[in-house]
């Protein structure tokens, strides 16, 4: 019988941790894998550390919260499984400058960007001030494409691959065409939008709102239901996972959850309040990352916090940053006035 196994990398890598029951096998890195996936125990093994130097392998079946990935030229660590939850290195920074360094990065210019997102082919997507979407290299941000949608486009997102673009009173629906137009049940332009299981959420600043939509399988839209908020002019919206979203508003220094409660439908509580300098300045966006930081977007830098709502520190962008994206190893992509940025991190995670 044949088994196929998913294997990833990370090089120049150790994975670390105060344990000592490990096993050990002789060889290269794929003959260790050949051995390992012939063990007896072979479905219980979740990663191991190949090592280039003496040509052994050290196999792992039990990883605490604990663990570390440690640099080392000399060796590399295979992952057969997803690790457990953990406080790996990079969920520990508090240095935000270690993954955003201001004066490093790649750019382009593009005009009054309202918002990232990233198609299904990985190109980095943004619509200008003139209403053209525009699909970059995620590497160094270079044109791929160019299409006219509308002028009047305020946010938009990718979502079960459907683009959605919230124009003064619908959204319009796009795969490779124009293929829905759905009026909103407000005029005025939407200030965030997230997408959640086959559901769409849009925040209206004017009307101090949520509007939630239902994504049907064609991708067209039909409406759910519509939240007032906590506060006044709710702006950034991001998805947390299967049951929860984060709102903020723009001009009220607080961050509020909305959840799917046990009754089938969708309430806002607060969740915890934060300072700027100089009170609230200008909340356009809010990100997470993948250790469940909280990003929030001022129009002078970044707000970081942990799930909890615990601040952690902050970061001052030039050109007046509207939002950020993040994909793997801490590329982050910013949307400023006149540019969209890319920063390489200075980890690797």
């Amino acid at each position: 019988m044949t088994t196929n196994t998913r294997i990833g990398t990370i090089q120049n890598a150790a994975l670390s941790f105060n344990y000592t029951n490990f096993t050990w096998l002789n060889g290269t890195s794929t003959s260790c894998i050949c051995q390992a996936l012939r063990l007896s125990f072979a479905s219980d093994i979740i990663a191991m550390n190949t090592y280039s130097s003496n040509l052994t392998c050290q196999l792992f079946t039990f990883i605490p919260n604990s663990y570390q990935i440690i640099s080392s030229n000399q060796s590399k660590v295979l992952v057969l499984k997803p690790f457990p939850p953990s406080i790996s290195p990079c969920c520990l920074i508090t240095d935000m400058e270690n993954i955003i360094g201001e004066n490093s990065y790649t750019s382009a210019s593009v005009n009054l960007a309202t918002n990232i997102m990233m198609d299904n082919s990985g190109h980095i997507v943004v619509v200008n001030t003139d209403g053209y979407m525009i699909a970059m290299n995620p590497d160094n941000l270079s044109t791929n494409s160019s299409k006219y949608i509308d002028s009047n486009v305020s946010r938009y997102i990718f979502f079960n691959n459907y683009y959605y673009f919230t124009l003064i009173n619908s959204i319009v629906i796009y795969n490779s065409s124009k293929v829905y137009v759905t009026n909103l049940t407000t005029a005025s332009k939407a200030k965030g939008i997230a997408g959640l299981n086959n559901q769409i959420f849009v925040t209206f600043c004017l009307t101090n709102t949520v509007i939630i939509y239902n994504q049907l399988s064609n991708g067209a839209l039909t409406l759910n239901m519509s939240l007032t908020t906590l506060q006044q002019c709710p702006s950034g919206i991001t998805s947390v996972n299967q049951t929860t979203l984060y709102i903020v508003y723009f001009n009220v220094t607080k961050v509020d959850q909305l959840i799917y409660n046990e009754t089938g439908l969708w309430t806002i509580k607060p969740f915890f309040t934060y300072n700027t300098t100089g009170g609230a300045q200008e909340i356009t966006s809010i990100r997470t990352d993948s250790c469940q930081r909280i990003w929030i977007v001022p129009y002078y830098g970044f707000l970081i916090f942990d799930q909890f709502g615990r601040f952690i520190d902050s970061l001052s962008i030039s050109n007046n940053p509207v939002d950020l994206f993040f994909t793997t190893n801490y590329s982050v992509y910013v949307t400023t006035d006149y540019k969209l940025k890319r920063y390489v991190s200075n980890i690797s995670c």
